[in-house]
């Protein structure tokens, strides 16, 4: 019985240890990791009126977040004049252009680093990517005989 006891003593002893992490706190020390973006990769968007969106995997400093860390660029290598927003909710960053996007024509992308989540560890490296816009401009008018 005492040794049955001792045996139950020690195991639950084990398994209270194992479960603890001496004390401390885990912290954060792995900067922010895109997860999705849209559009995606040499995706071929259909509308005109596409925004840009990528989602971290947890939460941003919002104040690093601005035009001069995501932004959008034409086939020639303009900036495409538009707005960024953060939703905190879904950790995702919006690029909005201010213009309608040209007709076939392939743009490019650029998270650039500098982006932090609210532990500080901040992106170092850029991420770009480009998608193009199919042909959505109206159709020639039917020719009369």
């Amino acid at each position: 019985m005492k040794i049955k006891r001792w045996v139950l003593l020690c195991l639950a002893l084990c398994l209270t240890l194992t479960g603890c992490d001496g004390g401390g706190h885990s912290h954060d020390t792995q900067a922010p990791l895109a997860m999705t973006v849209s559009p995606a990769r040499d995706e071929v968007v259909n509308g005109a009126n596409s925004v840009i969106s990528v989602t971290f995997d947890e939460p941003l400093d919002a104040t690093t977040i601005d035009l001069a860390t995501i932004s959008l660029e034409d086939g020639d290598g303009n900036a495409v004049a538009g707005t960024v927003s953060y939703d905190d909710s879904t950790y995702t960053v919006t690029f909005t252009p201010a213009t309608v996007l040209q007709s076939l024509t392939t743009y490019t992308v650029v998270v650039a680093a500098g982006i932090a989540d609210n532990a500080g560890n901040v992106r170092e490296d850029d991420m770009v990517w480009s998608f193009s816009t199919s042909d959505f401009s109206p159709p020639d008018p039917p020719v009369s005989e």
